[in-house]
């Protein structure tokens, strides 16, 4: 197919419109009725010629009712929907049957293209009639041939054995330089001339007052720095200044196991990579380099970036916006832990962030260890990223992931589902 930009081939509003709504009414943008408000203003606009109006302030106020006054650089949401519509007018336009006319929103903008597509036929050259090498003798392959050449004794079991020498070497040489999906996965990261920024979670973890905790020790003649022990205490008995919130001074175990799992892969590789953790990151730190997101529900970075993909984290599980499938911890204690865990990994090359982004998330500390493992273990990914169609080294990837837990232990990372787009 050849296609030719609407710059230089006027396209009708009334084509226009009905490639709208014929997009607006397939199976990528019906389930989104944020998608579909946005590109209907998108495409309207550019109708009306008001280009002036697809800028991120005025799309935010407009589409997303935001103030007049947001602040762009903390609020994703323009940023968010843009990449989410340019990910189903890909499906759609994949799925979808051949059409004169199609509606683009190219990456960096948000001024959709009106793109016309003409069929053209592809000649194929006579090829000239080859010459075929066997041993030392030329044939032509139409059956002509010319003199006959004397062959010296010898020569062919000569020739036999250096065919077999070049062969095993070949054998040999591949073994070592062949590629694997493992490879091709992290290529893009490993590949980037910036540190990659590995985010942690920033939990807010809340802890008793020392007035608490000093007389449930007298009280129960407990040694205070013996071990882990719980303090169980009636709510009537504590006041609002007992419980104290303690940010960014924690980690759950799934992120600190995954982030040491990341830095040691990176060093391996040769990739460089900075570990951040909590307040300590900036979106504008996100848009300036690649970045590895640990965690969920405590980890605002992942869980704006991951909101509009298919796969997204509800409460205490994960939820398919297409099918309508939610895997959910039935079993959850007071203390956040089950029996199993469900986690979500993503690989997306223009997230909002404009960056290349890797998402590594359980529900709880167990998925996220899991997570990683599936990320950084050759044997799962591979396995994994055989199941896909061809041409997924270049485009968006997610799998969501099951696992077992045992004494907070994930076991093997199973893939459940995926997508690619």
């Amino acid at each position: 197919m050849k296609v030719s930009k609407s710059e230089s081939e006027p396209v009708a509003a009334g084509d226009v419109l009905a490639e709208l709504d014929r997009v607006l009414k397939g199976p990528s943008f019906r389930s989104s009725k944020r998608s579909q408000q946005f590109l209907n203003y998108a495409v309207q606009q550019v109708l009306a010629g008001l280009h002036e109006n697809l800028k991120e302030r005025t799309i935010g106020v407009a589409v997303f009712d935001r103030p007049a006054t947001y602040d762009t650089s903390e609020d994703a949401t323009v940023r968010v929907a843009a990449g989410e519509v340019r990910k189903r007018l890909t499906q759609f336009y994949t799925d979808a049957q051949a059409h004169a006319l199609r509606i683009e929103l190219p990456l960096g903008s948000y001024v959709p293209e009106f793109v016309t597509v003409h069929s053209t036929a592809v000649v194929e050259a006579e090829p000239s009639t080859p010459v075929v090498h066997s041993g030392t003798v030329e044939a032509n392959v139409d059956g002509s041939a010319p003199p006959p050449q004397a062959v010296p004794a010898g020569t062919n079991r000569l020739w036999v054995a250096m065919g077999a020498v070049v062969l095993l070497s070949a054998l040999a040489l591949a073994r070592f330089t062949t590629r694997s999906a493992f490879d091709d996965f992290w290529e893009p990261m490993i590949a980037s001339r910036q540190p990659v920024v590995i985010c942690l979670t920033h939990p807010v973890v809340f802890l008793l007052s020392e007035r608490v905790q000093k007389e449930y020790v007298e009280r129960h003649k407990i040694d205070q720095f013996a071990g882990p022990y719980v303090v169980r205490v009636d709510p009537k008995d504590l006041r609002p200044d007992d419980l104290v919130p303690a940010t960014d001074q924690y980690v759950g175990s799934g992120d600190a196991y995954a982030s040491s799992q990341f830095m040691a892969f990176l060093k391996a590789r040769g990739g460089p990579a900075e570990l951040r953790l909590g307040q300590d990151l900036t979106f504008a730190d996100l848009r300036s380099r690649p970045a590895i997101l640990i965690g969920a529900y405590s980890n605002r970075w992942a869980m704006q970036s991951n909101s509009e993909y298919r796969f997204s984290f509800g409460h205490f599980s994960v939820k398919d916006r297409v099918t309508g499938k939610d895997w959910t911890l039935t079993d959850m204690t007071p203390d956040y832990k089950s029996k199993e865990d469900y986690a979500i990994v993503s690989r997306v090359f223009q997230s909002y962030t404009g960056q290349l982004v890797i998402l590594s998330a359980g529900i709880t500390n167990a998925g996220t260890h899991a997570a990683a493992e599936f990320l950084t273990n050759p044997r799962y990914l591979n396995a994994a990223l055989a199941r896909l169609p061809r041409g997924w080294r270049k485009r968006n990837l997610q799998f969501v992931l099951h696992c077992r837990v045992i004494n907070n232990v994930p076991g093997p990372p199973e893939v459940v589902a995926f997508e690619v787009w």
